[in-house]
């Protein structure tokens, strides 16, 4: 099985542990979730007598193409003037708890496969995009985003599922997106 890309990254904002509302977050470019995991051996009699492990969360590495600034003001906290388009950052601004989705296409015996993964408890930390002057040659520039992930009370921390065809894989992605269950 081989990964062949990545794409249809979404969001919903959490209220009360909640999800809300199903959002774009940018085109994907990149996602890099990383488990943390608490870990302790007992020992008894000379040998390891119990071994146990456990997922408490994790970090999280996302680059999008962009973001517009209505997102952004959302993800990060952050106050959007509808009327004039202005993000203001305040140092008190705390960014927002998300659901997080994304399809990950695959190739299984020259067959395309889209696995939808979402993690259930997102929260990015303040970024800003690195910016460079335009020189001999152009770069593009895109924003990485860092966060963590967390276990949310009822243990589920992320699902996923493969589908065959895309639009049944984004269907399902809104509904996770969407729904208190999310099963």
């Amino acid at each position: 099985m081989a990964q062949i890309g990545l794409r249809y990254l979404k969001y919903s904002p959490l209220q009360d542990g909640q999800p809300t509302e199903v959002k774009t977050l940018g085109r994907a470019i990149k996602c890099k979730p990383t488990l943390t995991t608490a870990s302790a051996k007992l020992y008894a009699d000379d040998k390891v007598a119990e071994d146990y492990d456990e997922v408490i969360g994790g970090t999280l590495e996302v680059e999008v193409d962009d973001m517009t600034s209505e997102v952004y003001a959302e993800v990060f906290g952050h106050h959007y003037d509808e009327t004039d388009k202005t993000v203001v950052r305040n140092a008190e601004d705390t960014p927002i708890h998300i659901r997080l989705g994304r399809i990950v296409t695959k190739l299984v015996n020259n067959k395309k496969q889209y696995k939808v993964e979402v993690l259930m408890d997102v929260k990015f930390k303040e970024t800003l995009p690195e910016e460079v002057t335009k020189a001999d040659s152009i770069t593009l520039g895109t924003l990485a985003l860092s966060g963590d992930f967390y276990v949310p009370d009822n243990g589920d921390w992320s699902i996923y599922k493969y589908f065959d065809n895309f639009e049944e894989a984004s269907a399902y992605l809104n509904t996770c997106l969407a729904s208190e269950t999310a099963s």
